[in-house]
């Protein structure tokens, strides 16, 4: 395992219409410090997420995914 020592960069394959209508490209930096930080391509304006918050909200969501499984829900 390599120690997170200088900031990765890394777009998505597939844009998203998170902000705009018009899909665009996610561009996230797993940064020094255990920090994610998201942005547009071509776009300035960053938002920061500790690692460990983004942990969490996965590990609630696959919880709350296998309840509703249980229950005979669907995928959300």
């Amino acid at each position: 395992m390599t120690n997170l020592n200088h900031p990765v960069r890394r777009r998505t394959r597939d844009a998203y219409p998170v902000l705009r209508p018009k899909p665009e490209r996610i561009v996230v930096t797993l940064f020094p410090g255990d920090t994610l930080i998201f942005r547009c391509e071509r776009r300035r304006q960053e938002w920061y997420l500790p690692i460990a918050a983004a942990f969490r909200a996965a590990v609630f969501r696959q919880v709350k995914l296998a309840g509703k499984e249980r229950k005979g829900g669907h995928h959300v």
